[in-house]
């Protein structure tokens, strides 16, 4: 992640971004489907940037003993992924940073939480969720 007022616009981000430039071989086309979502608890609805779905997902994988792992800021105000087991847990995740977080070592530990058999549950951005796609394959 390049901090702010340091770009030196190379376009090296943009060369090494998977999603822009992803083999083309790997582009497999998909069937188009849409679906929204709405938590039935207004409180919830009211705390939530995404309808509640965040939240609704979360807790069903933290019932299932699983891990989420999301975005928060941290005690320096840094935006980073952290990862959490429990619905308390989750509330510093809820609420859309748009911003690129600190990610390092997040992939590494998601395998180690994957090799013990558990379920996981990821947000992040865009290229985020494809870096995590490509770490696997």
């Amino acid at each position: 992640m390049i901090e702010e007022g340091k770009c030196i616009n190379c376009g090296l981000c943009e060369m090494a971004c998977p999603i822009l430039y992803r083999k083309v071989k790997d582009i497999r086309p998909t069937p188009k489907a849409y679906f929204a979502a709405r938590h039935k608890n207004i409180v919830t609805l009211r705390n939530s940037s995404s309808g509640g779905a965040f939240t609704a997902i979360a807790g069903s994988v933290i019932e299932l003993g699983g891990v989420v792992c999301g975005v928060e800021y941290d005690n320096d105000g840094v935006v980073r992924h952290s990862f959490s087991e429990t619905m308390e847990g989750i509330r510093s995740f809820m609420g859309s940073k748009y911003v690129q977080s600190e990610i390092q070592g997040v992939y590494n530990q998601i395998k180690t939480y994957l090799k013990s058999d558990r379920w996981v549950l990821f947000t992040g951005s865009p290229c985020q969720v494809e870096g995590l796609k490509l770490f696997f394959t």
